[in-house]
Order: structure tokens, then C-alpha cells, then sequence
């Protein structure tokens, strides 16, 4: 727990706010869907907000989901989120764990892997560069959301 007060950062209607960002990611518009995603990832940094992530039944899956899109943007946002509610996150684990959410996610990070693989001699041009930045954070995220949910140990145990 937190001690007096820390974790009142988030208001009571953070529930409201994580269904709000859910319903934003499916709607038509690209800048509604991405500025939902981006909300829901910078509420999976928060730790009082893991326990709505886990009540809502939509929140993880839409997480997954956005890892195996093909827009870079969203694998990359995420990746981020899960790799921030699976930080001291047991619960988030334990749902993870009880579905095909691990196999799924690994799934995407061996085929990024290879993706980066396959362009690693054209790193040393800029163009090149600029492109994999992300493909190479998004690898670096998914390594350790996998290495979350395979071990019981690691990242997720540590202290700040």
C-alpha cells in the first residue's frame, strides 16, 4: 500500500475514465482510436488503476489486441501498457496468464524479432534508422512483458 494519501492521485471515477479511453480505441476516427490508446496507456502506469484494468473484461484484451496490429504506433503503446500494469501487477498476471494472452504477445515478439533481424544490415542508414526506433522499443517492451508472464520472477517483484 501507499503511505497516507499517495495513491489518491486518481479520482474515484478513473473506472469511468479507463471505459471512456476503451470505447475511444474502437471507434472509425485514427485520432480518436490513438489519443484512447495513448489515455489508456498512461492510466496503466498508475498504480490505483490496475484494479479497473482488471474488472473492466474488455481492458486486456483490447491491449493484446492493439500488440498484434499492424500499425506501429498502437504495438508500441500497447506493449508500454502492459508492460506497466504487469509491474508489480500479480493480478493483471494471473488474468494475463489464464488466457492465450502469453502465446498471443510472445507470438508478436518473435515475429518482430525477426523483422528487425531481417533489416539489421540497413541500421547504419538514417532512413532505416528512424524506421526501426520504434520496432526496436516495441521488441524491447514485448521481451520483458513475455519474461513478466513466463517467470516468477523479475521486473514485476522489484522495487522502484
Amino acid at each position: 500500500g501507499h503511505a497516507g494519501g499517495t495513491s489518491a492521485t486518481l479520482p474515484p471515477s478513473t473506472g469511468g475514465l479507463l471505459e471512456l479511453a476503451l470505447d475511444s480505441m474502437q471507434t472509425l476516427g485514427v485520432q480518436a482510436r490513438m489519443s484512447g490508446l495513448f489515455l489508456v496507456r498512461n492510466l496503466a502506469f498508475a498504480p490505483e488503476s490496475k484494479p479497473h484494468f482488471c474488472a473492466n473484461v474488455a481492458a486486456l484484451p483490447a491491449l493484446v489486441r492493439g500488440c498484434e496490429s499492424d500499425c506501429q504506433y498502437t504495438r508500441a503503446l500497447a506493449a508500454s501498457a502492459l508492460w506497466g500494469l504487469l509491474y508489480n501487477g500479480a493480478k493483471v498476471k494471473s488474468i494475463l496468464r489464464s488466457s492465450e494472452a502469453p502465446k498471443r504477445i510472445k507470438a508478436v515478439k518473435d515475429q518482430l524479432t525477426s523483422e528487425l533481424e531481417a533489416l539489421s544490415p540497413m541500421l547504419h542508414t538514417v532512413s532505416h534508422h528512424q524506421e526501426t526506433l520504434l520496432l526496436t522499443e516495441t521488441a524491447h517492451s514485448l521481451n520483458i512483458v513475455v519474461d513478466m508472464l513466463e517467470g516468477c520472477e523479475g521486473p514485476s517483484n522489484s522495487e522502484h
